[in-house]
């Protein structure tokens, strides 16, 4: 079992009593980054809390209790009981041996419990990387709104007409778009609910496939994840969460196609912050194929150009599509990209009719269908040279 510590300072000279018998991910001495160390680190089990009113608060014990994570509160001397017993969902324990009988060792399995055939146990989305099934194609494109949610659902849509099995899912944390774009009503966040499942390692099959909608009409065999409906709800879809997400979702799924919008920055001159755009860029570090996407105008392929060199550091060669081009202003785009990047354009889409998203789900050729075809020889590219 693996738990967390909240406490003095002191504490840490008594870890080692527990790991004897438990294994402790972290440990802090302040109440308020309780939150944040619940969703970026690994899940925890448990949370001893020393219960005193310095750090045992209904607000801590409410944040705990609400990942479905167990609290206990160490009250030593027990004449700080009373304080413990005011907060609701604590258990009150008195030593440290207290402790050691509730919690269920990490090394010997207790001969009572019955075990289960692991033939019969549904997979979750903590075996993250025991299997690799699906191509993941990420879509990102820089801020400006370059097209990215079109592009990804025309891909999706498309996989889905060549008989495949899709996945799509909304990961943008600063601007979810796809169940607008599709006409979705979606009372739960579809991305954001698998995310919290799969940090209680609940995330199995039979939950994706009563998160997912269906999007009446599209035919073929389309599976779409919705995203969050405010942005402030980012740290619902965190990285380790995103990523346990879309590494099941490839177990189920012959092709998975995911808009991580266009937030990829890294918080790294804070120390242990969580990081807003975690899980745009772990997906896009896990993804099997990333389409770029950049709007052909000067500003917008400046934007590109930026936005290429940093996501460099997160991928190699993306497949790099401009979006809404002219003749003209397309050969100028593709003379920018080679003269200030590393990166060469794949595919131009022209511009249309701008019937926008209900444009972009129609389409089954022009642009659009030549991304998917690119798409198509670097899927087959890979699957080539994991035979050999």
């Amino acid at each position: 079992m693996k738990i967390g510590l909240v406490g003095p300072a002191n504490w840490s000279k008594r870890i080692d009593e527990f790991n004897e018998y438990v294994e402790v991910l972290w440990g802090t001495d302040e109440p308020t980054r309780v939150s944040a160390l619940l969703v970026e680190r690994d899940r925890v089990d448990a949370v001893v809390i020393e219960g005193s009113i310095d750090f045992l608060t209904s607000t801590v014990v409410s944040s705990i209790v609400q990942a479905r994570v167990r609290v206990f509160a160490l009250v030593d001397p027990p004449v700080t009981s009373h304080w413990t017993d005011s907060i609701d969902g604590v258990t009150r324990v008195s030593s440290l041996a207290d402790v050691r009988t509730t919690i269920v060792p990490t090394t010997d399995a207790r001969p009572d419990m019955p075990t289960r055939d692991p033939v019969e146990a549904e997979p979750t989305a903590d075996r993250e990387f025991a299997e690799r099934r699906g191509t993941v194609i990420a879509v990102w494109g820089p801020v400006g709104s370059p097209g990215i949610t079109s592009v990804a659902i025309a891909l999706a849509v498309l996989a889905s007409r060549d008989g495949t099995t899709v996945a799509l899912c909304d990961a943008d944390s600063r601007g979810a778009s796809i169940s607008i774009a599709l006409g979705l009503i979606d009372d739960v966040p579809g991305f954001a609910a698998a995310c919290r499942l799969a940090g209680r390692d609940e995330f199995t099959q039979s939950e994706f496939r009563r998160l997912a909608l269906a999007p009446h009409q599209l035919d073929g065999r389309l599976s779409v994840l919705t995203g969050l409906p405010r942005a402030s709800r980012w740290s619902e879809t965190a990285a380790p969460k995103a990523r346990k997400v879309v590494a099941a979702i490839r177990q189920w799924s012959d092709v998975v196609v995911v808009d991580v919008g266009s937030g990829i920055e890294e918080n790294e001159w804070i120390d242990g912050a969580p990081q807003r755009d975690g899980g745009s860029r772990a997906i896009l570090a896990d993804a099997d194929i990333v389409v770029a996407v950049g709007q052909c105008d000067a500003v917008g392929i400046s934007r590109f150009i930026r936005g290429l060199d940093e996501l460099k550091d997160l991928c190699v060669n993306p497949l790099v599509v401009v979006n809404r081009a002219t003749r003209q202003s397309a050969r100028e785009a593709k003379d920018a990209l080679q003269r200030f990047s590393d990166s060469h354009v794949s595919v131009t889409v022209h511009e249309d009719s701008r019937g926008g998203v209900e444009d972009a789900a129609a389409r089954s050729s022009g642009g659009m269908k030549e991304i998917w075809s690119a798409v198509k020889d670097r899927i087959h590219a890979t699957d080539a040279s994991l035979e050999r």
